[in-house]
C-alpha cells in the first residue's frame, strides 16, 4: 500500500499523514483530529485522550523512528495550526473528512490484488 500511495497525486501532507494512518494502524478520525499537544517528541509517544477514542479509554502509541519523522514532517508542515493534520483552508480546523477518504478508496482501490467485484468487497474491508 506504501508505494501505491507514493503514486498518488496529492498533496505531500496527505501523503504523510496516510503513511502515519498506515504505520499507527488508528481509526482515521484519531488521526484527523490529532493535536500537537498530544505528541511527545522527546518520549516518542502520542497521546490520545479518552474523549476522541471510541471506547472512551485514553491510547499511547509508542512512535517508532519512521512514524517520529513523519510527525516531524508534519509539523514543519502545519505552521501554527494546533492540528496534525490542518485544513489546507482553515489552519484552526482539521483536514476534511473527505479530503482523507478520497486518497484512502484512491490507494485501496489501486493497490487491490483482486479483480472484480468479489476483489473490489475484500479490499473496501481493508479500508
Amino acid at each position: 500500500m506504501l508505494k501505491t500511495l507514493e503514486k498518488i497525486a496529492t498533496l505531500p501532507t496527505i501523503r504523510l499523514g496516510m503513511k502515519l494512518f498506515l504505520l499507527t494502524m488508528v481509526r482515521k478520525s484519531e488521526l484527523q483530529d490529532a493535536t500537537w499537544d498530544e505528541v511527545d517528541f522527546g518520549n516518542a509517544v502520542w497521546s490520545i485522550p479518552k474523549e476522541r477514542m471510541k471506547r472512551s479509554k485514553a491510547y499511547n502509541v509508542y512512535l517508532s523512528r519512521q512514524m517520529l519523522d513523519i510527525f516531524i514532517a508534519l509539523k514543519t508542515c502545519a505552521g501554527n495550526s494546533r492540528y496534525v493534520l490542518p485544513s489546507g483552508y482553515d489552519a484552526d480546523a482539521p483536514m476534511s473528512r473527505a479530503t482523507f477518504n478520497r486518497v484512502t478508496y484512491l490507494v485501496v482501490e489501486q493497490a487491490c490484488p483482486f479483480p472484480g467485484i468479489e476483489g473490489t468487497a475484500w479490499c473496501r474491508r481493508l479500508g
